[in-house]
């Protein structure tokens, strides 16, 4: 019953976390407030790096499986060329928003797959 139900969930978050990229269109507004700081761009990097460490250790501990591991691997990858591409014209707040959200959502993911002890991802 509780996967049903957290799988019920994923998807859901994940088109949240989708929907606030898609309502920003084609423009990119450019103003100095819109941007973030040296400090926001240094926090979402340290984001990125800690999901991939908490991958790794979840691995090594085997609290995931190989398998498990290499889809959320696959999934922190994403969101750093994401962030690469935001990054190029300067983080906004949307941006980051979204960028923390993907974040957020691999790491419930990791939580969901450390609990299932299946072996197997979803």
């Amino acid at each position: 019953m509780k996967k049903l139900v957290l799988a019920a969930l994923v998807p859901a978050a994940i088109l949240s976390a989708a929907a606030p990229a898609s309502a920003q269109g084609w423009g990119r507004h450019h103003n100095d407030a819109a941007h973030s700081t040296p400090a926001r761009n240094a926090d979402i990097r340290q984001d990125i790096d800690g999901l991939r460490w908490q991958i790794e250790k979840a691995q090594r501990n085997r609290a995931i499986s190989g398998r498990e591991a290499e889809g959320l691997r696959r999934e922190a990858r994403e969101i750093q060329r994401q962030y690469a591409y935001f990054a190029r014209g300067g983080l906004d707040r949307s941006e980051y928003r979204t960028l923390e959200r993907r974040v957020a959502n691999v790491r419930a993911h990791l939580r969901m797959e450390r609990w299932d002890r299946d072996g197997r991802r979803g």
